[in-house]
């Protein structure tokens, strides 16, 4: 038992609430399919199941980030990484939940996702390059 609860320390805050996401993104569009007719509901099976891609991509994208970070930051500590990883996906996940409900309110257009898009890499350049909020010359 003390060997479990070590090893689930050793994974991070970060990871298992990203597994978490992705458990209950799942969850959600199983329930949505298995209990709800899209021929009766269409409007909330198709909001639930927007919703429920949204939080598992928000889950499953933190991953992602972790993952290219372990790549390509060889000198980074596992702390910071998966700090890094997660405001990422933190973000990606609000870009994600902010389309939804512009598509499910029908208020979504080209115009719309490429504004949201470009913020979404804008923060994404913030986040990894602190110089540009601190005034640092790094």
């Amino acid at each position: 038992m003390q060997q479990r609860i070590e090893k689930i320390k050793s994974y991070g805050v970060y990871t298992i609430a990203s597994s978490i996401k992705v458990i209950l993104g799942l969850g959600i569009m199983i329930l949505t399919l298995s209990q709800l007719n899209v021929r009766e509901d269409p409007e909330i099976a198709i909001t639930m199941l927007l919703v429920g891609s949204a939080v598992l991509s928000w889950g499953v994208a933190y991953f992602v980030f972790w993952g290219g970070q372990e790549l390509f930051l060889i000198d980074a500590n596992r702390e910071s990484v998966q700090k890094l990883a997660y405001k990422c996906s933190l973000l990606f996940g609000i870009y994600t939940l902010i389309n939804v409900i512009l598509l499910v309110f029908g208020w979504w257009n080209r115009w719309w996702g490429l504004f949201f898009l470009l913020v979404f890499i804008m923060s994404q350049v913030v986040i990894f390059n602190p110089g540009l909020i601190r005034g640092d010359d790094r």
